[in-house]
């Protein structure tokens, strides 16, 4: 007992001192009052306020049946994982996001849509980096949260050119119909706006690939692959990563800038 308390209390080392004075310390947290949002930039933050509002609204909502379009485990495995408040990999893809024109340069007046959030972390942490809350619109196959609309991803409940930008991380897998799904995605993104779309690489001879098959869903091995699904739509793609090792699982990401035809 002795030596795990020794060891929360391990002396920072000297060159990671912060000598700010009370009155700096002081202005900090003054900041914070005025902008507490700014905490949810703070993962474990977020998870605590998804928790906690969950439990306040009580509310749990959801298609009635997993859609014809969805892979069969859809509804179930994301009961779980939003009861369990996981927020996986989406930062890795909101990051990149905010730091191209016009988001980084409009952030509090650019629309954006989350195609799949699950629970409230992935708004919460859009909200932390400066999007406006109002502005912000997620739909998904089950809510816990009245910021989160039921909705299917291959029917988007929102007219044409709605957004300035679009999420979709770690969702487009659970779709039988990609084409249709991002097809969706395009229609209510604005010409110019952007599409962030992440999903996880699946190796050949890996156990999920073969399941992947057999549900009809696609185990995309390149950023190519997935940008065949925009077609005459891609305008640029200013970012694009894949995994190093493609012997093992891996993260797809890309960002598309949406092209459309003149009216």
């Amino acid at each position: 007992m002795a030596e795990a308390e020794q060891a929360k209390a391990k002396p920072v080392p000297e060159k990671y001192t912060l000598p700010l004075t009370q009155q700096e310390w002081n202005a900090v947290f003054s900041d914070l009052l005025q902008k507490p949002q700014q905490l949810f930039l703070i993962a474990k933050f977020r998870q605590f306020a998804a928790q906690r509002r969950a439990a306040y609204f009580r509310r749990q909502d959801k298609v009635a049946a997993t859609p014809a379009t969805s892979i069969s485990y859809t509804l179930d495995w994301n009961q779980e994982k939003m009861d369990q408040f996981v927020e996986g990999q989406v930062s890795r893809l909101i990051l990149p996001l905010i730091s191209i024109d016009p988001i980084a340069t409009q952030m509090d007046s650019v629309r954006l849509l989350s195609v799949g959030p699950r629970n409230e972390m992935e708004l919460l942490l859009l909200i932390g980096l400066g999007l406006t809350p109002d502005n912000i619109k997620a739909i998904d196959l089950i809510s816990n949260s009245p910021l989160v609309d039921v909705g299917d991803m291959h029917a988007i409940p929102f007219p044409d050119d709605s957004f300035d930008a679009l999420t979709c991380g770690w969702t487009l897998p659970y779709s039988r119909d990609h084409a249709r799904a991002v097809g969706e995605m395009i229609r209510v993104t604005r010409p110019g706006g952007l599409i962030a779309l992440g999903l996880t690489r699946i190796p050949p001879g890996h156990a999920d690939f073969e399941t992947a098959v057999k549900e009809g869903t696609h185990p995309y091995q390149s950023v190519e692959e997935l940008l065949r699904l925009f077609g005459e739509h891609v305008d640029e793609v200013p970012f694009r990563h894949e995994p190093r090792d493609r012997s093992k699982k891996g993260a797809l990401m890309t960002i598309v800038r949406i092209r459309k035809a003149s009216r």
